[in-house]
């Protein structure tokens, strides 16, 4: 039977620019942000601070990046009754933010759209958007990144929202498995299954900026096992899953169902006389939408894959209803 816990997250949007320069710093308030500075140059953003309206008056953060003052500035002004932030865009090129636009529940603002590019030849870089749907303004969470004294390197949204946890699927009464967490990567874009008479392990990819990155692998070694790699497309994403247990609850299939269809089941258990009994658990909470996906978490132990479940972060029902197979 499938179990379902409440969980509070801080999911990370980002970062634009290079986070591994630079010191670090964050931005977290419980007031209104009514002003965003931006400071630039010919090449890029150097510096960014936030004021805050508390008890009526203008509270300003500390300025990130460039100590100097002879850069241009851009004032964003929110409407801070009714305006929130949402999430960010923009462009980097080298160790440059070219672009930055602030996106909030009302509009767009455009802080900084230049960089220097020396050539006609230089194609200006792709933009990249960091949101996820934040509906409400106690959902968003503030901003952090890195910077130093010449510039701003990086910039980032946090975004708290609820999750259930929906699962898990498998062993959940032992002590001794480890207990493994993709909370917040969302973006699947591969999934890797080896397995022989009972699922051994999983391991994830993940599509960000254009390159697959990959999860830690949870279960069993993956040699001399059979390996399974569901492909997912750009516009597909998880909806749900299920799995066949064994009496010992050993996880002996799977089956992911997504936007676009269903990949499995994977590792068919073969029935005969001396084991026939095979219980099915399903994590279904109707996901309808890319958003509310948050995730898978589980555990394992040296030889195999002992439990899955999903993360869902429920958003306001849209008028886009996922595909559905019959179970």
């Amino acid at each position: 039977m499938a179990r379902f816990i409440l969980d509070k997250m801080e999911m990370k949007l980002g970062p634009l620019g290079d986070y591994s320069c630079g010191e670090k710093w964050q931005e977290y308030s419980s007031s209104p942000i009514s002003h965003i500075f931006v400071t630039y140059h010919s090449r890029g953003v150097t510096s960014i601070q936030f004021g805050y309206v508390e008890n009526g008056a203008l509270v300003l953060s500390t300025k990130y990046g460039s100590i100097y003052d002879d850069d241009s500035i851009r004032i964003v002004r929110l409407n801070h009754e009714s305006e929130f932030v949402t999430g960010i865009s923009g462009e980097e090129w080298g160790a440059d933010i070219t672009s930055l636009t602030i996106h909030t529940n009302e509009r767009k603002h455009l802080a900084y759209h230049g960089g220097k590019f020396d050539s006609p030849k230089m194609r200006r870089p792709e933009t990249t958007e960091y949101h996820s749907g934040i509906h409400d303004r106690r959902e968003f969470g503030g901003f952090f990144g890195s910077s130093d004294c010449y510039k701003l390197r990086s910039v980032a949204v946090s975004h708290f929202m609820e999750m259930i946890r929906a699962g898990p699927i498998g062993d959940t009464e032992s002590k001794t498995h480890t207990h493994w967490d993709e909370k917040g990567k969302a973006m699947v874009s591969h999934i890797f299954v080896s397995f022989d008479s009972y699922i051994k392990s999983i391991q994830f990819g993940y599509s960000e900026k254009g390159a697959i990155v990959m999860s830690e692998k949870y279960g069993g070694s993956s040699e001399g096992h059979n390996l399974r790699v569901v492909k997912l497309k750009h516009n597909e994403f998880v909806t749900w899953l299920s799995g066949v247990l064994n009496l010992n609850d050993r996880i002996n299939s799977l089956t992911f169902y997504t936007n676009l269809g269903k990949h499995g089941p994977i590792c068919e258990p073969a029935v005969n006389k001396y084991l026939t009994s095979f219980e099915k658990e399903i994590v279904d909470l109707g996901i309808c939408d890319r958003r509310e996906f948050g995730g898978f978490f589980g555990s394992c132990d040296g030889s195999r894959l002992t439990s899955i479940g999903i993360y869902v972060s429920p958003i306001p029902s849209s008028s886009t209803a996922a595909k559905r197979e019959n179970v």
